[in-house]
């Protein structure tokens, strides 16, 4: 069982900082297994028991992992500049520290991995374990053999910078739209990459992390919980 103070429980869910939770608390807004409780300091067994604030159920995890497709127009930084992909998160699924396993750009949409949990987030994104990336591409100009050829030997980008081989399929006749995955994730990669070859992205959609696939059945925005299953392909 693992348990957490109801004060801290309420911070970490409802993003409350610990005087707010409190008066919560003691104002009698929050049940615990259908009983008002008034003292911060109750524990909770965050396995099993039900937690209640203005008689609505929380959603308790000591840890929180999340998927979202992630629309264009967000960033995936929170430095309150912009908006962001936890501004658009459901409140329940809020956090007060949340994280994203890499980053994809404004115009970048797809797959994005939101979780509190810090080694989650190491394991994926470290460059020691090369953990793929999988994108969706479409392109302004058909990609030729020649420009496949060197995205497949790896290139030295217009910067100097070195990037190592990436597997490229043509997923139409047109050769306009290609599955591009890569082992590393260096800025804007995929992008420098096509300006590598004189070509040029019109849209990026990630795809996969690994084993773990963007969810087919997320509309643009949408979110949910990662599976058991896909939470331990990182921890």
């Amino acid at each position: 069982m693992a348990y957490l103070r109801l004060d801290r429980l309420l911070g970490n869910i409802c993003c409350l900082n610990r005087n707010d939770a409190d008066k919560a608390i003691r104002r009698a807004r929050v049940t615990l297994n259908g009983q008002v409780v008034r003292t911060p300091n109750t524990k909770v067994d965050t396995e099993c028991d039900c937690v209640t604030l203005d008689g609505c159920e929380l959603v308790i995890r000591e840890r929180i992992y999340i998927m979202m497709n992630k629309p264009e127009g967000v960033v995936c930084s929170s430095d309150g500049k912009e908006k962001s992909v936890y501004d658009i998160l459901p409140e329940n699924m809020r956090r007060k520290e949340l994280f994203t396993v890499g980053r994809l750009d404004k115009d970048t949409t797809g797959l994005v991995i939101i979780t509190d949990d810090g080694n989650f987030v190491h394991n994926a994104a470290s460059p020691k374990r090369k953990v793929s990336k999988q994108y969706i591409a479409t392109l302004v100009e058909p990609l030729t053999d020649e420009m496949a050829e060197k995205w497949r030997s790896g290139m030295t980008l217009a910067d100097g910078d070195v990037v190592s081989p990436a597997e490229v399929e043509l997923l139409s006749s047109d050769r306009l739209k290609v599955k591009i995955t890569i082992h590393e994730g260096k800025y804007h990669q995929i992008k420098r990459m096509a300006g590598a070859v004189s070509n040029r992205i019109v849209t990026l959609k990630r795809v996969a992390i690994g084993e773990i696939l963007l969810d087919d059945s997320l509309e643009v925005g949408e979110c949910r919980y990662l599976t058991e299953t896909e939470e331990k392909v990182y921890n």
